[in-house]
């Protein structure tokens, strides 16, 4: 996460640790990056800002963006259970302002994160990839959207290997937000657009979990002609989505789910 520091008036990173066993969480701090004038873990709402693996060494990554005078730029930490490493993935070029939405580690060898970043170039909003090979951050290829597409953004992924990732978000175009997935294969991803429910102003995915290629549960909410938000619901079968009902989505003052867990395709928790 982050936090404010009213001495120095800027904005920190923030992570903490719980052990097996312990009854409280221990704050961590990553190091500062140089010139930065605020740093954060991911944006507000999105759970799927760090990911932790135990094989063949045991880390967690968090991602984000930080701050300084020359715009907004790709931020990542790595904890080895001792001490957090900056280890900042490169920015697409060219652009003033980029940041990292997601990540999902196979391994101590293999993360893979979703962002976006503005193209200085064309002035448009794209989507951006990034790998971990265990030592460093390379661009991978931009997973494509709709033609007309404008603001982008996946805001969860999950892994069952690094050759098979689900993203999932939402992109802007006219006046709606439709929802957008995105599937990994190791080189490339495919897009895979997710129904939208009807009669609504705009909608999104916010967190996804798969247990296999042909089941996904993702969440997010929808928000209504009234402006309240809808809790939404959707099932990869591995061709299509599907929107399932949510409880929640029956509040009449608005709900919204961001993160999901699966352990299987008959179990799966959902927190909003």
């Amino acid at each position: 996460g982050t936090w404010y520091s009213s001495t120095a008036k800027k904005l920190y990173a923030l992570g903490e640790t719980r052990s097996i066993g312990s009854s409280t969480w221990v704050v961590h701090d990553p190091g500062l990056v140089s010139g930065a004038t605020s740093t954060g873990f991911g944006p507000i709402g999105n759970g799927e800002t760090v990911s932790c693996v135990s094989s063949p060494s045991a880390i967690c990554m968090g991602i984000g963006s930080y701050n300084d005078s020359k715009g907004q730029h790709n931020y990542a930490a790595e904890w080895n259970w001792s001490t957090w490493k900056t280890v900042d993935p490169p920015n697409p070029s060219p652009t003033n302002s980029s940041g990292l939405d997601a990540v999902k580690c196979r391994s101590s060898v293999f993360c893979i994160a979703v962002g976006h970043w503005y193209n200085t170039s064309t002035h448009a909003s794209e989507l951006e990839s990034e790998v971990w090979n265990g030592s460093s951050w390379s661009l991978k290829p931009i997973p494509p959207t709709p033609t007309g597409t404008t603001s982008p953004r996946l805001w969860g992924i999950s892994c069952l290997s690094t050759t098979w990732c689900m993203a999932v978000g939402d992109y802007t175009k006219g006046s709606s937000q439709p929802l957008l997935s995105e599937i990994w294969n190791g080189s490339k991803w495919t897009m895979h657009l997710p129904p939208n429910p009807a009669g609504v102003v705009g909608n999104s995915l916010l967190g996804v979990s798969c247990v296999l290629t042909t089941f996904c549960n993702a969440v997010g909410d929808s928000l209504t002609s009234s402006f309240a938000f809808k809790s939404l619901g959707e099932n990869w079968n591995g061709q299509a989505w599907t929107i399932k009902p949510t409880p929640a989505g029956t509040q009449t003052i608005g709900s919204t789910l961001f993160d999901v867990s699966c352990l299987s395709t008959t179990f799966c928790l959902t927190v909003g």
